[in-house]
């Protein structure tokens, strides 16, 4: 729990933080319309406005230490194989997706949730991922799964309570695949398993292993601190069954269906 406990911890003092922060921020607001109400000149005038405050103690672009480096290596195992078609699960659109979309790879989303825009290249089918139902078996060659399996059936996106949603997932996605066919996957890990309510699960590696036990291990690798380590063949046997892991990073596996 401890690592939990700093984060709800430090999420609660950003937010007082923030709070505390907004007459001083509205001031300076009411100071820079002020200024430029007098100063500007008639080819640009003030016709609205539209208050954004705390913008100016961000940083020049927001990294997050999971998804960025996660979509942009996963994304780079995908064009390896470069598949006319590849399917993914509930992966981030503005990232992972939008990646493949750049290299011209046709991509089919499977999500719970709605998606209430088209784009070009990509087609869309609102469904249950725990089964997969609108699926044939042994028809796909290529999908992913990137920081997605860790939420289902904990009611967070609209699904219902399931204790063993994972697992179903798990084995829809077995069944869905081909032989030869390529699995792009990713989670939270952790040197145990364990439900964070209602926003993730966290996963030993060596858990997923066994799980996927229709599958070749290609490659693993995890994301501690930026930094991503990569592993192949028996190494990465050794270090998912070695389980020297910390509390919450990344796990990123590519399996091919045996």
């Amino acid at each position: 729990m401890g690592l939990y406990l700093k984060k709800a911890i430090s999420l609660f003092v950003n937010k007082v933080c923030s709070i505390l922060f907004i007459p001083y921020e509205l001031v300076l607001y009411l100071g820079g319309l002020i200024k430029l109400i007098f100063t500007s000149d008639r080819e640009f005038p003030v016709v609205g406005l539209i208050p954004i405050i705390g913008n100016n103690h961000m940083e020049a672009g927001g990294i997050d230490r999971h998804y960025y480096l996660q979509d942009i290596y996963m994304a780079r195992k995908v064009r390896e194989n470069m598949p006319s078609h590849h399917y993914d699960i509930g992966s981030r659109v503005d990232g992972f997706i939008s990646h493949l979309l750049c290299d011209n790879i046709k991509v089919t989303m499977i999500d719970i949730r709605p998606l209430p825009v088209k784009v070009e290249g990509l087609s869309f089918i609102q469904g249950d991922a725990t089964n997969l139902e609108q699926l044939d078996s042994n028809t796909i060659d290529s999908l992913s799964t990137l920081h997605a399996v860790e939420h289902f059936g904990l009611s967070r996106y609209g699904d219902k309570i399931d204790s063993n949603a994972s697992k179903k997932a798990i084995s829809a996605i077995q069944r869905v695949l081909k032989k030869g066919g390529y699995l792009y996957f990713s989670v939270p890990i952790s040197n145990r398993n364990g439900i964070v309510y209602n926003s993730h699960r966290v996963f030993r590696p060596n858990y997923i292993r066994e799980h996927f036990g229709e599958m070749e291990l290609v490659s693993f690798a995890y994301i501690h601190d930026y930094k991503i380590n990569e592993y192949f063949g028996e190494e990465a046997e050794k270090v998912i069954s070695d389980n020297n892991f910390n509390e919450y990073d990344c796990g990123m596996f590519v399996f091919r269906k045996k």
